[in-house]
């Protein structure tokens, strides 16, 4: 009897009483949300920290590509070779130019930054040991010592642009930069014989056609703003033209006509006259890219540039 008795009391014991689970329940309530709010936080940090990793790795990426491309072009072009459908511009056979960077709605012509015009090579053009590839046309016979006295194949390396979301000259505007080469496909076939091109003609990924060897370049996204000048000196004291290229924040961009701020309207008729800022005058390349990306309800922002000098004339 007394052990039965031991065993109620110990029953009516066990557990929290309504008033205990009361006081308790709020306390729990608190420490699990504040849990729960570290460990959002931390999370949304992680994200942030990761996209502008991410913004940052692409977009020195894609310029140091940039200025690899000049250092070994021979020129800055205004108007790359006509291409061989599918590569032109408006995905037949239009050719790219300078003074139309921004891409069209819907992307139907894209949009175009720079033309790098350089010699191909039959290796890297990295390798100490590669040579020019030489065509037909000239006064020397090919496979002999005087093939260098003909005319060397060039190609075109164009830097485009794709509009990936939002309206144009507004701030949900995203862009992305890609790399193309494109052949004079007429003079590509008068190479010397047994002549072997390490570049590759290149088109928009999924695309195939006669001249698609490769795929464009996806070189960086989230583009939100590119601008750049050519400078004509070492030293960057003469430029043709230090203005916004593309998406700018201002709304400016080279269709306008009202000088950005801090420039006169000749700076303006420099960017609105692509010639009077390429071609041999020009030895090199200013290009400065600012991108955004939304994570975690958070902007994260990076904006870098480059001054890319070509070697060659």
């Amino acid at each position: 009897m007394s052990s039965t008795t031991t065993d109620q009391k110990y029953s009516r014991q066990a557990g929290f009483t309504l008033v205990e689970i009361l006081v308790i329940a709020p306390i729990a309530l608190l420490v699990i949300g504040g849990f729960v709010a570290v460990m959002v936080t931390i999370t949304g940090d992680m994200l942030v920290s990761n996209a502008r990793s991410n913004l940052i790795q692409q977009t020195n990426s894609a310029l140091e590509r940039f200025e690899q491309d000049v250092r070994y072009a021979n020129e800055f072009s205004t108007t790359s070779f006509t291409p061989q459908s599918p590569q032109g511009r408006n995905g037949a056979t239009a050719a790219f130019d300078v003074s139309t960077p921004a891409p069209s709605a819907g992307n139907s012509n894209l949009g175009t930054l720079r033309i790098l015009r350089s010699y191909a090579t039959d290796k890297n053009p990295l390798d100490s040991t590669k040579k020019l590839i030489y065509t037909t046309a000239g006064p020397g016979t090919c496979g002999t010592a005087t093939e260098h006295k003909n005319d060397a194949l060039k190609y075109d390396i164009v830097y485009y642009l794709k509009r990936d979301s939002g309206t144009a000259n507004t701030p949900s505007e995203r862009l992305s930069l890609w790399r193309r080469i494109i052949f004079d496909q007429a003079t590509l076939s008068t190479i010397c014989s047994g002549s072997v091109v390490w570049q590759k003609s290149t088109c928009a990924p999924g695309v195939t056609g006669t001249p698609c060897q490769a795929e464009d370049e996806k070189l960086a996204g989230n583009i939100t703003s590119i601008r750049g000048y050519y400078p004509n000196t070492p030293d960057q004291s003469t430029t043709t033209t230090l203005d916004c290229i593309l998406a700018c924040p201002h709304g400016y961009n080279t269709s306008d006509t009202t000088p950005h701020p801090g420039h006169t309207a000749a700076d303006m008729t420099n960017v609105l006259s692509p010639n009077s800022e390429t071609g041999d005058n020009a030895i090199a390349s200013v290009i400065n890219i600012s991108t955004k990306l939304t994570v975690a309800g958070r902007d994260t922002e990076y904006s870098s540039g480059v001054f890319a000098r070509r070697l060659n004339d």
